[in-house]
C-alpha cells in the first residue's frame, strides 16, 4: 500500500484505461491544455498536460489545488521523468511501444514504484512480471533484498511480499550452511524479519486452511458412503421383506384359493345331486301321465332347462 494511499476512482472523466489503445491522432490530443507538475516530495521534477495524466491515471485525487502531485520524498526523480516522458512519447508515437526497463534492478522497482504512486500499474506490468518471475525463480542474496527494502512501498508492496515469502520459504525447508547465513542475515533486520515471519505465518495459514478443506472433503465423502451404503443396505432390506410379503401373499392367496375351491366344489356337487334328484323324480311323475302328474316348480324348471320348452305338465302351487 501506498505510504500516501488514497482509493482510485477510474472511473472519472476523461480516463482511458489504456491509451495505447488509442490511434495516434487521438493521442496527441492529450497535450494541449494547462500542465500539472510533479514533484519528489519538496523537489520539482517535470510537468505532464494535465488531460494526458488525468487519462491514463487511474486516480485523478493525486492533483491538489494548485495543479500540482507531490509524491512521497525519494521516490526517485529519475524514475518519474522515464514514467513521465513514456506517457509524453505516446503522444507522438505512431508504435504505442511499452515502457523500456533499465536492467538495473533498483532503478526499475523505483519505475514500478514511481507508477504506483502515480495509480499508472497498467503501463508497467510487464517490468513488474519479468522482475517477479525473475525473483521467484532465481537465487536470492542479500544485496538485492537489502534494495527491495530500500525502495519498497511499505510492508504490503508485492516485490517484498514475494522476497519475504521466499526466504521464509527457504528458511522453512532448508538445512546447510547458506540457511545458516540467511538466518544471521534475517535476524540482522527487524523489519525484514517481522515480515518474513508474517509470511510464514500466513504460508502456515493457508496450510491449515488447506489441510481443514481436505479434512471436510473426507469427511463428506466419508459420510456420503456410508450413506450410500446404508441406502443399499436398507433397500435390500426392504427388497427382502417385500418378497416376503409377496410369498406370504402368495401362500394366503394359494390357502384362499383352495378353501374357495373346495367350497364351489361342495356347492357344485350338491346342485349335481339336486339335479339328479329332480331328474329321477320328473322322469317317475311323467310315467304317470299328464293327466295324473303334479310338478313341483323345482321339477317344473328342471324340465324347461333340460327340453327347452314350456313344462305342459301341472305344477303344485
Amino acid at each position: 500500500m501506498s505510504p500516501r494511499y488514497q482509493p482510485p476512482c477510474p472511473d472519472h472523466e476523461g480516463y482511458i484505461p489504456d491509451i495505447r489503445q488509442l490511434p495516434l491522432k487521438d493521442r496527441q490530443t492529450f497535450v494541449t491544455g494547462p500542465t500539472v507538475k510533479i514533484y519528489d516530495g519538496d523537489m520539482y521534477v517535470m510537468d505532464i498536460p494535465s488531460r494526458l495524466f488525468l487519462a491514463a491515471t487511474a486516480n485523478p485525487r493525486l492533483i491538489d489545488d494548485s495543479s500540482n502531485v507531490r509524491l512521497p520524498p525519494d521516490t526517485g526523480c529519475e524514475a518519474i521523468l522515464a514514467i513521465g516522458y513514456y506517457l509524453l512519447a505516446l503522444t507522438t508515437s505512431e508504435d504505442a511501444f511499452r515502457i523500456r526497463n533499465t536492467q538495473d534492478f533498483e532503478a526499475d522497482l523505483r519505475i514500478l514504484k514511481a507508477a504506483r504512486l502515480l495509480y499508472l500499474e497498467t503501463y508497467i506490468t510487464h517490468i513488474h512480471n519479468w522482475y517477479w518471475w525473475k525473483l521467484n525463480n532465481r537465487p536470492i542474496n542479500a544485496a538485492n533484498v537489502q534494495i527491495v527494502l530500500k525502495v519498497a512501498l511499505g510492508s504490503d508492496d508485492p516485490i517484498l511480499q514475494l522476497v519475504c515469502s521466499k526466504i521464509a520459504g527457504l528458511i522453512r525447508g532448508g538445512v546447510g550452511g547458506d540457511i545458516d547465513k540467511l538466518k544471521v542475515f534475517v535476524d540482522s533486520q527487524p523489519y525484514l524479519k517481522s515480515i518474513v515471519a508474517r509470511e510464514d505465518k500466513r504460508y502456515h495459514t493457508i496450510q491449515e486452511i488447506q489441510a481443514a478443506k481436505a479434512k471436510s472433503v473426507a469427511r463428506r465423502e466419508a459420510r456420503n458412503e456410508r450413506g450410500a451404503a446404508g441406502v443399499a443396505q436398507i433397500a435390500a432390506v426392504d427388497r427382502g421383506y417385500a418378497s416376503e410379503v409377496v410369498e406370504r401373499k402368495a401362500e394366503d392367496g394359494n390357502h384362499k384359493l383352495s378353501k374357495n375351491t373346495q367350497k364351489a366344489s361342495a356347492r357344485w356337487e350338491k346342485k349335481r345331486k339336486e339335479e339328479a334328484e329332480l331328474g329321477r323324480s320328473l322322469q317317475e311323475k311323467m310315467r304317470l301321465g299328464k293327466n295324473v302328474a303334479v310338478l313341483t316348480r323345482a321339477e317344473a324348471r328342471y324340465y324347461e332347462r333340460n327340453k327347452g320348452k314350456r313344462c305342459p305338465y301341472k305344477v303344485k302351487g
